[in-house]
């Protein structure tokens, strides 16, 4: 056979050559691989005649499972690559392949492990790390999806799409401030980008930078005039700002926290608070709670609606003062009031 190396053909010129796949599979397999695009019942049925020649053939399962999901054929896709895993497990397109119909189907938690093998395999791929990182992300991983994004920007660092993907994964673990400077970073590789500003956005508004915001609105506006969807946005930042100022005024006060697992550290990030450290720094560091990613904030509180002994601890404490470790039974926490 002529050596092809397009579309997968070139595994079928070594298996012939070395004897594992007869010649009379050659005119079937292009015939499938020449149908993929415009006709997946014909390359199925032609992938089938491949292996009724070669029934071990991994490619031929392999493509045959993305013919047979094009048709919407599930179960038998799911098999057919499956299959080509187990008849190459070294090969990263097998795992690939399959991990990329978990992904297409949403079973995120299948995709992961797929795509870590197939990782592991090729290592140098950003596209199978960015899949990879999409799939964590899906199954509820952010973490695990922002380090799978930072590996695939260390490949490609100027690719402000993966900047606005990380910044994504960042701000659903809870990293706002990590989330801001990516999306930042993003919009220096590309100022017109819509969707980094729009990630930059809803960051701001999520840490209730509501004014920040609104200036970063206004570039979009000018981006994109008349979008009903901006108009909306500007509504929702004014008016939880509104809300924001009416709390401020209400007499409650906004308190920032840390959550931690023993006295010692609860010490410590003490004293380097009340010595100067920044305190957001210092939650985003040690802090446990779901809240550590916007540097501890929690907000306004009425102080006399909390537990007892965080009241105590809140009430002496002017703007910008830090309290001693508070013992919740099991964890401790440090407060500052930063309003």
């Amino acid at each position: 056979p002529r050596d092809r190396t397009v579309r997968g053909t070139q595994a079928l010129v070594v298996a012939v050559q070395s004897g594992d796949v007869p010649g009379t599979a050659v005119e079937p397999y292009e015939l499938a691989v020449s149908a993929m695009m415009s006709d997946p019942a014909l390359a199925a049925q032609k992938y089938k005649e491949v292996l009724l020649l070669a029934p071990d053939f991994a490619f031929a399962h392999m493509n045959l499972g993305v013919a047979l999901a094009a048709q919407g054929e599930v179960k038998a896709a799911e098999a057919s690559m499956k299959k080509a895993t187990a008849l190459a497990p070294e090969d990263a397109d097998t795992w690939r392949n399959l991990g990329m119909f978990y992904l297409m189907t949403q079973r995120f938690p299948d995709a992961v492990p797929a795509l870590q093998t197939a990782q592991g395999l090729d290592p140098a791929d950003p596209q199978l790390l960015s899949a990879l990182a999409t799939a964590q992300l899906g199954a509820r991983k952010p973490r695990a999806a922002a380090a799978s994004f930072r590996k695939a920007l260390a490949l490609r660092p100027r690719d402000p799409e993966l900047h606005v993907e990380l910044a994504a994964a960042q701000a659903a673990d809870d990293d706002l401030h990590g989330a801001e400077a990516t999306a930042r970073a993003g919009l220096r590789i590309a100022p017109e980008m819509v969707p980094a500003r729009v990630q930059l956005v809803a960051i701001l508004r999520d840490a209730r930078r509501f004014d920040e915001a609104l200036v970063e609105l206004a570039i979009l506006e000018k981006q994109l005039p008349n979008h009903p969807d901006l108009a909306g946005e500007r509504a929702a930042i004014q008016a939880r700002r509104d809300a924001h100022v009416e709390q401020a005024a209400s007499g409650k006060v906004r308190l920032a926290r840390i959550v931690l697992k023993d006295a010692a550290t609860a010490r410590q990030v003490t004293q380097e608070a009340r010595a100067g450290t920044d305190f957001a720094l210092l939650a985003r560091r040690h802090g446990e709670g779901a809240e550590a990613g916007r540097g501890g904030d929690i907000g306004y509180v009425d102080v006399e609606e909390l537990r007892t002994e965080l009241a105590d601890a809140v009430r002496p404490l002017k703007r910008g003062g830090v309290s001693d470790p508070v013992d919740l039974g099991g964890s401790w926490l440090v407060l500052k009031r930063t309003e």
